[in-house]
């Protein structure tokens, strides 16, 4: 009988969690307290709070007044999504210290800070401390803008107001996606990319771990603020990184994507002519487009021999180099390449 009490329990509250998930159409300037399970769509003007351990959805929405969570989150990409932070505030706000906010799926978000605020993180700490939780984004196609001294993933600006202050954020760790941070650009005291806002006047800015695993398709950051743990699976590799990352450097922007392959070449048969296969250049789930993303180039590929294709980056991806594969000109034999040693009958010696 206990054992039945139990799962009629277990059954009432099922059904009372999935009846308060909805799917919800924001418009004009509602604000919306968003719970586990519900699909935001739609646009408003107004600010969106995410309950305390809720799962929600974005799918095609636009939000200008900002995400706020009110302790830890999940939030999955579905279609485009556009959030912007109101004044002061960051576009996605980070739950408190303890907390964790994941950023999974396989839409696109643009998270973009308000005054002095994060993209991603932090509002802007004037004259107070502080505290933000971890950030940890799995999948989707994000692009997150800091505000002037924001940064795009990590903390607003620190303003002491000639008093200690600090803006502190926990870890961050991207896991997979394509990820763009962008920091702000105040001219003296610009927002990293991804890490630390700007800070003046006594301010001060702390963040936690900065964490890249192999599975990223790519991470474009116009700054990073600390220095990064590489991770394969649940090896750090930040010592032998080469072999699993390849890292553009342009200035202080990072670019970030796994180590590019160019794909092998079978043998190619003599011509007396110029050699040039057009092998596959992988990098991840980026889509590399010839010409666009990156120029073929020969090396000694007319004669018999061994010859070298090698794929140039350009455009977006230049800082990442090039990478090149080496083939084999076979030349095949003709009668006149043959030559046959006569030998003489010993009997007519």
């Amino acid at each position: 009988m206990k054992s039945f009490k139990f799962l009629a329990m277990l059954l009432l509250t099922a059904l009372v969690s999935s009846a308060w998930a909805t799917n919800k159409t924001l418009s004009g300037s509602e604000s919306y307290e968003a719970q586990n399970g519900d699909v935001l769509t739609g646009l408003t003007s107004g600010t969106v709070t995410i309950a305390n351990g809720a799962k929600i959805t974005l799918s095609d929405v636009t939000i200008s007044g900002g995400i706020v969570c009110s302790g830890t989150a999940e939030i999955t990409l579905v279609g485009t999504n556009s959030v912007s932070g109101a004044t002061n505030m960051a576009g996605i706000q980070v739950g408190g210290s303890g907390t964790t906010l994941t950023i999974k799926g396989n839409g696109s978000l643009n998270a973009t800070g308000g005054s002095d605020a994060a993209g991603i993180g932090l509002n802007r700490a004037w004259d107070v401390d502080a505290t933000g939780g971890d950030i940890v984004i799995e999948g989707g196609n994000i692009t997150a803008t800091g505000h002037d001294m924001g940064a795009g993933i990590g903390t607003g600006v620190s303003y002491g107001n000639g008093t200690d202050n600090t803006a502190t954020i926990g870890n961050i760790t991207i896991k997979g996606g394509t990820v763009t941070a962008i920091g702000g650009t105040n001219q003296y005291f610009p927002g990293s990319g991804i890490g630390k806002g700007g800070a003046y006047s006594y301010g001060n800015t702390v963040v936690g771990t900065i964490t890249i695993y192999d599975d990223i398709d790519m991470v474009d950051a116009s700054s990073i603020s600390e220095s990064i743990v590489y991770m394969h699976e649940t090896t750090d590799v930040t010592e032998s990184k080469a072999d699993y990352f390849t890292i553009g450097e342009d200035g202080n922007r990072r670019l970030i994507v796994q180590k590019p392959v160019i794909a092998d070449i079978p043998d190619q048969t003599y011509t007396g002519s110029e050699i040039t296969p057009e092998p596959l250049v992988i990098a991840g789930s980026l889509n590399l487009t010839k010409g666009t993303d990156y120029v073929y180039s020969y090396t000694n590929n007319t004669n018999a021999g061994t010859a070298t294709v090698r794929a140039t980056f350009k455009g977006t991806y230049a800082s990442l180099g090039y990478v090149e594969k080496t083939f084999r000109i076979i030349k095949l034999l003709t009668h006149s390449d043959i030559t046959i040693a006569a030998r003489i009958c010993p009997f007519f010696s």
